[in-house]
């Protein structure tokens, strides 16, 4: 049986794989060759104005500010046709009380946000008594751990501990006042 060409009824040629005809086939081969590359555009498919240097499609300084904008909007899963929303930056933005100068929130919304992070971290909230056994008094500073009676009571004994550790295997013994053996009467 003769092998037609696939376009066309003529017979296909005995070197191709698939049957083609020869000048299906020329054609075929015309196609995989390199072109000439495009030189690229120089000026701005929207309004004609010269190309914005250093940017691989053609568009001016002002277009393409706004096709970036949109780019980032769609990539974000956004509408990026949308009008973009003028943000206040002296109001909170969770509502409308003013800011703090070093954040995006004002104080209530601030603690609020840091409770619900701690919540959902699964942290307790630290209690605002002295830690200390059998004190009830507050806390003198909201991060530490003990009233300011308690506070200077560990101190004075953290002092203590640290001297007599300084202290000479004989000064501790004077300091026992042991009494030896043939003192005792």
């Amino acid at each position: 049986m003769i092998r037609t060409c696939r376009h066309c009824n003529e017979p296909a040629v005995s070197y191709s794989t698939t049957p083609l005809c020869r000048d299906h086939y020329n054609q075929r081969r015309r196609k995989g060759r390199p072109r000439q590359p495009r030189q690229p555009s120089t000026v701005c498919k929207e309004c004609g104005a010269p190309r914005k240097p250093g940017v691989s499609i053609a568009r001016c300084e002002e277009h393409y500010r706004v096709y970036a904008r949109k780019q980032v909007r769609r990539s974000r899963g956004m509408d990026p046709d949308a009008p973009v929303k003028v943000v206040d930056t002296s109001k909170c933005s969770r509502c409308d009380e003013p800011r703090l100068p070093y954040g995006v929130m004002c104080r209530q919304c601030l603690r609020n946000y840091e409770a619900e992070r701690r919540r959902k971290a699964g942290v307790q909230p630290r209690s605002t008594f002295c830690e200390s056994p059998g004190c009830g008094q507050p806390k003198a500073t909201p991060h530490g751990k003990f009233c300011r009676v308690c506070y200077d009571q560990r101190q004075e004994a953290k002092v203590k501990a640290s001297s007599r550790a300084k202290m000479s295997t004989a000064a501790k013994a004077i300091e026992k006042q042991v009494p030896r053996r043939w003192d005792t009467a």
